[in-house]
């Protein structure tokens, strides 16, 4: 019998992202730096969401003389310049994270679904989930707006230290 020359790749423990060795820590910062983007970026869309809601009614019932009126015009024009970008760095961001976490059609998918608004909830939820999930796999506390920096490189450093 002849042994088969040719074997499967096998990678090193230290270069699997599952695994947690030394190399998992740019793969969690990353993880992580997207997690903490989708988050403020949909409480950027929320909170410009909220102002429009109290100026455009007094844009609309204040009367055109009125000095004030371009102030809340010139307002309602930033408002909404702010909530096109924020809106355009959520889908980024949501693609991104879910790129991260789900195959590269599932991300796409993700980003389509966020388009409904009830929808975007659930994909904001599921995507935090799943990234708390990888989070506390490693070892890692999250708090409410994900994981601070310094935290994942004391993480990083313990880590290392322990090879």
């Amino acid at each position: 019998m002849h042994d088969n020359p040719y074997k499967p790749l096998e990678l090193p423990e230290e270069q699997s992202f599952e695994s947690g060795g030394k190399n998992a820590s740019p793969d969690l910062k990353r993880l992580a730096s997207r997690q903490r983007q989708m988050l403020f970026s949909f409480l950027l869309c929320a909170s410009s969401l909220i102002l429009m809601n109290f100026i455009i009614p007094a844009f609309m019932r204040m009367p055109r003389e009125n000095p004030m009126t371009a102030v809340l015009l010139t307002g309602t024009i930033a408002i909404v310049i702010v909530l096109g970008a924020s809106l355009f760095w959520f889908f980024t961001a949501t693609f991104l994270l879910a790129n991260a976490l789900l195959p590269t059609l599932a991300a796409i998918l993700c980003v389509f679904v966020s388009f409904i608004p009830i929808l975007t909830l659930g994909i904001l939820f599921a995507l935090n989930y799943l990234a708390i999930k990888r989070f506390r796999k490693h070892g890692i506390m999250v708090g409410f707006m994900g994981i601070s920096p310094s935290e994942l490189d004391a993480t990083a450093a313990m880590a290392d230290e322990d090879t």
